[in-house]
């Protein structure tokens, strides 16, 4: 699709959002005249928009509560399938990061336990996981598995090393031209993922890494 056509449909569906939902079809078929290609894109975005509306809109808090630690438990030393949890890297809303090991490819990664007790967003979020693992960008993590633990999904993920750019602008700011780098990086990431339909729903300093290579990662799509 051109970047003239983008720009059509980008017009198109937000222009598509501001209608009645009783006329939006009829008016979309007309605003789109026989281009077919614009009208079957809009009309996928706009109903993946309607279909995640409410899941976004919800406050965070009732969306992802956090539970105590000790309700589970530190469960470091656990096999899941073929990955054996080897430490906690960290505790939020969402549940738990592991760092862990891939048994069969004797591979690090990092393994997100999601902590919900609602069906639907545990589909939700698979759902959106498999989406985000279609996406092969450098400079964003990729997922290599979604999974089930008793209730709870899991969400297996590239180990990336680093340090979170929070951390790192804490200490002063950063070079003019290494931050121009880091937001050339960023953007282009998150081009790419616009261009799969995907769109990052938390994107902020501590989501991005920054390798030892001085590269930039994003993690976590607002899973």
């Amino acid at each position: 699709m051109t970047q003239e056509r983008r720009a059509r449909v980008k017009e198109l569906f937000a222009s598509a959002l501001e209608r009645p939902a009783t006329e939006r079809g009829a008016w979309l078929q007309q605003a789109s005249g026989e281009d077919e290609d614009v009208l079957a894109e809009v009309s996928r975005l706009v109903a993946a928009h309607l279909e995640a509306g409410d899941f976004i809109e919800q406050p965070v808090a009732d969306l992802h509560p956090a539970p105590p630690l000790e309700r589970r438990g530190n469960l470091a030393g656990r096999t899941l399938q073929q990955y054996r949890l080897e430490s906690l890297l960290g505790v939020g809303g969402m549940g738990e990061v592991y760092k862990a090991v891939d048994l069969e490819l004797g591979r690090a990664v990092a393994i997100k336990l999601v902590e919900h007790d609602d069906p639907r967003a545990r589909d939700r979020l698979r759902r959106e996981a498999r989406h985000a693992s279609r996406i092969n960008h450098p400079h964003i993590c990729t997922i290599h598995h979604v999974g089930q633990d008793g209730d709870r999904p899991y969400i297996v993920m590239e180990f990336v090393e680093g340090q979170p750019l929070a951390e790192l602008v804490s200490r002063g700011g950063l070079p003019t031209a290494t931050a121009v780098r880091y937001a050339i990086q960023i953007t282009d990431a998150l081009a790419h993922a616009h261009g799969h339909g995907l769109v990052h729903r938390d994107l902020k300093s501590a989501n991005v890494m920054i390798t030892p290579a001085g590269d930039v990662k994003l993690l976590d799509f607002g899973l």
